[in-house]
């Protein structure tokens, strides 16, 4: 019966989705981040069988909190599972790796319980483009926090100058200062709502896809 070695811990930046990024001129933009590649081989009897999975894996503040959503993601593109978008499991530059939730022609704005005030110095999120999928960027991200609920503290939007023509897939994380302590943190991202004049999907509903909203 097929079994899985035990995991192995592999070099920050090696891998199949660091060779198609480098190609791309595209890396994740996160100064000192303690992101880290862990990779799962499938042997049958004894023997290697095909390609390793390998996951990008970011044990930030908000891994295992609580979050609440105020319109779920597609169920085409759930997102990574029960703990998403705060279980440390980052996405590849394929948009239907399991890790990604798309939201289609809509915001995605979600709220994480912390539960308990913490320092938190940055929010990052992240967002996929893609626009052979109809997946764009967001056009701005804002994140606010607070450290009971009721009041709320919000920075400046965070926007991007990538090109809504760019044929690479690429991500972008989105970052935001926060500089204060909070128990609650919300990510309200716009969605462009369709695709552009110039797309084969002009006037169709267009996606956003995040993985991860990174709490530092």
């Amino acid at each position: 019966r097929p079994a899985l070695a035990p995991e192995e811990q592999l070099p920050a930046w090696v891998g199949a989705d660091d060779e198609e990024a480098a190609a791309d001129g595209e890396r994740d933009a996160r100064p000192g981040a303690p992101a880290v590649l862990r990779a799962w081989q499938l042997y049958v009897r004894g023997e290697a069988f095909g390609a390793p999975t390998v996951v990008e894996l970011d044990p930030h503040l908000a891994v295992g909190a609580a979050v609440a959503f105020v319109r779920p993601a597609s169920s085409r593109y759930p997102g990574g599972g029960a703990g998403w978008p705060a279980d440390g499991r980052l996405g590849s530059h394929r948009h239907d790796d399991g890790r990604w939730a798309g939201f289609e022609g809509g915001d995605l704005e979600a709220t994480i319980d912390l539960g308990a005030p913490v320092p938190i110095a940055t929010v990052d999120v992240r967002f996929l483009q893609d626009a052979n999928a109809w997946i764009f960027l967001p056009d701005a991200v804002r994140v606010a926090w607070s450290p009971d609920g009721a009041i709320w503290h919000e920075a400046p939007p965070a926007t991007h100058a990538v090109s809504d023509r760019e044929q690479r897939k690429l991500i972008h994380p989105f970052a935001v200062a926060v500089g204060a302590t909070a128990r609650y943190v919300r990510v309200v991202a716009a969605n462009r709502r369709t695709c552009p004049a110039w797309h084969p999907g002009r006037g169709q509903p267009a996606w956003i896809f995040v993985d991860e909203i990174v709490v530092r």
